[in-house]
């Protein structure tokens, strides 16, 4: 884990930077000749802080003909995470990280991360979470 600015956290494993994929929903605006203009929404939770020190486990998956493919990561982790109620989108993207978050300490939950290019919609920097003795 590695720390970012307004005291982010993100998650790298040797040269690869890890995410949190987002399930998405493209929706076409309008067609464009040969090619169209979309937008993708989030369907899925994304407001995650992550806990210090919190990975939990890594599995390595054999690697297919696409190596980043969305269905076939080459590798995942799992940490453990809350759900951060003051960290919210604004207009459509999440917004700054919290300064303060909000985190409710019984709520932690396991995540999985891939790698960065395996998915198009993310997040990557998390808020940090101390882990409550």
């Amino acid at each position: 884990m590695i720390s970012g600015f307004d005291n982010s956290l993100s998650v790298m494993r040797g040269p690869l930077v890890f995410s949190l994929p987002i399930e998405e929903k493209w929706n076409k605006l309008r067609d464009r000749g040969l090619t169209a203009d979309w937008e993708a929404l989030g369907k899925s939770a994304w407001n995650y802080g992550l806990l210090d020190s919190s990975l939990v486990s890594v599995k390595e998956h054999p690697i297919g003909d696409v190596p980043f493919a969305k269905a076939t990561p080459p590798v995942t982790l799992q940490a453990e995470a809350i759900q951060i109620a003051n960290w919210i989108a604004q207009d459509g993207v999440a917004g700054d990280l919290p300064a303060q978050p909000e985190a409710d300490a019984a709520r932690v939950e396991r995540v999985t991360l891939v790698p960065y290019a395996s998915t198009k919609l993310r997040v990557t920097a998390f808020p940090k979470l101390k882990k409550q003795a």
